[in-house]
């Protein structure tokens, strides 16, 4: 697997908080515990037109991951 970090945001105010976002690539399915206790449930694949597309018919809801969503667009060139 290869992870390209390619954006942060941090926000200070109200609420601190600070995200990070990753291009994943070369993904392999396995199952492996998680000693997080989280579970993964499903994986949804999207092309970047149908991510956007969900964008627009708000099948995904707005959001600062929204924001991420965006750059990762443009930094695939289907943004412009």
């Amino acid at each position: 697997m290869d992870m390209e970090h390619f954006w942060s945001l941090k926000g200070s105010g109200t609420v601190n908080s600070e995200q990070h976002f990753f291009i994943a690539r070369k993904l392999v399915a396995a199952k492996l515990p998680n000693p997080d206790g989280d579970i993964i449930l499903a994986i949804k694949e999207f092309t970047p037109e149908e991510l956007l597309e969900a964008l627009w018919k708000d099948e995904l809801k707005w959001s600062v991951s929204t924001l991420g969503i965006l750059r990762l667009l443009k930094k695939l060139g289907t943004l412009l």
